[in-house]
């Protein structure tokens, strides 16, 4: 579950950050921590301990919420080209 979760919110993080802005800078910011929450659930994945798999758990949705926040308060298009498309 947690693996669908962190695969959907990828896929949103690049759709959404494309949207919003077209430059390296916003790109790192909007998608490194859906990147890092992706694996993070692999690894809660593949790890056999509970307590593990569940720390990594908690550590993929918080970069989750992350990636979602900073995603979301990046300056739209036109700001990036003075106004103008």
């Amino acid at each position: 579950m947690t693996m669908l979760v962190a695969s959907i919110n990828l896929v949103a993080a690049f759709l959404l950050t494309f949207i919003r802005a077209r430059t390296f800078h916003h790109l790192v910011i909007g998608v490194v921590p859906a990147l890092g929450a992706f694996a993070f659930a692999l690894a809660s994945l593949l790890l056999d301990d509970e307590m593990q798999a569940g720390v990594a758990q908690v550590i993929a949705l918080a970069l989750l919420g992350v990636s979602a926040t900073l995603a979301r308060k990046l300056p739209p298009r036109t700001d990036l080209f003075g106004g103008k498309r």
